[in-house]
Parts: structure tokens; sequence; C-alpha cells
């Protein structure tokens, strides 16, 4: 964990990467390595929205934001908790600073976009197959000031 000054609170460091890499029409990689990435990807991780209500193994809330954001009195020894409880989702929108890949300079064109939690296999996980999503995407106009993302689809990783 370490103090993210800009959301001014807590993150668990290492929680994800993304890379864009430049695509054919079929969503496959082209080229050596990616035309962008953020590798320090933090979270600051808390039940907000319960994605699996009703369905067998769906728990109750168990992360809350404020624990993540400061260290708990409420506990025997200060500390902070941080996690997501089974059918719960954390959600981080685009325009959060430092939750983005910055694609400043990247022509327009079709990408495809890889995105894995856990990418050093340190959090401890009911399954480690499902770690990873990789969407087919176009930039338009990314040379002016009418820029667009087109997602295409999901690919296999």
């Amino acid at each position: 964990m370490t103090y993210h000054a800009v959301h001014g609170h807590y993150h668990y460091l290492s929680f994800a990467n993304a890379l864009l890499w430049r695509s054919d029409l079929k969503g496959a990689k082209l080229g050596n390595t990616p035309v962008a990435a953020s590798h320090k990807v933090s979270f600051c991780m808390a039940d907000i929205r319960i994605d699996a209500w009703g369905k067998k193994g769906d728990g109750p809330r168990k992360y809350y934001a404020p624990d993540c954001l400061f260290p708990s009195a409420r506990r025997r020894h200060r500390s902070i908790s941080s996690g997501r409880q089974q059918g719960w989702s954390d959600v981080y929108d685009w325009y959060i600073p430092d939750q983005y890949i910055e694609v400043t300079g990247v022509p327009s064109g079709l990408y495809r976009l890889e995105f894995c939690a856990d990418p050093f296999n340190e959090i401890e996980e009911a399954r480690e197959d499902n770690n990873c999503v990789v969407n087919h995407i176009r930039l338009s106009g990314m040379e002016g000031p009418n820029k667009q993302v087109q997602v295409l689809g999901i690919l296999k990783k």
C-alpha cells in the first residue's frame, strides 16, 4: 500500500496493468512492443456495486471504501482493509486520475487493449484463470480535436 496523493488515500500497488497493441482486422497483435501501457495501476478496492445479486455464491458486503482510505481505529491494530467480496465489483471510471492509458500521439487505427488484474500473482484468489480481458478497439480522429474510441468486441488473450 502507498499513499496516493492525487486521490487523497491509500492504494494497493501492482493491482493491474494495461497494454495497448496495434492490431489487424481480426485483433491479432502487430509488432513486438505495445504502443502504450499503464503498469502502475493502483486501486483502493471496496465492494461498490453488487454484480451477482441473487446468484449462488454472492456474499454480503465486506469491504467499505472508508476502510481503504485511512487506517482504521476500529480494529485492534491500526490497519487498512481493502478487497472485494465475491459477487461485488469495484468501479473505476475512465476520468479518474491515473486510471487510464495515455494515448496522446497514438495514431488512429485498430488496437487490442489488454487488461490483466494481479499481474504478479500476489493476490489470493478463488480462480487465477479469469484475470485478463482483451478488447478490440478502433481509435479515430486521434490527429485532431474529435478523438473517439469504438469497442469492436472482446478477444481471447
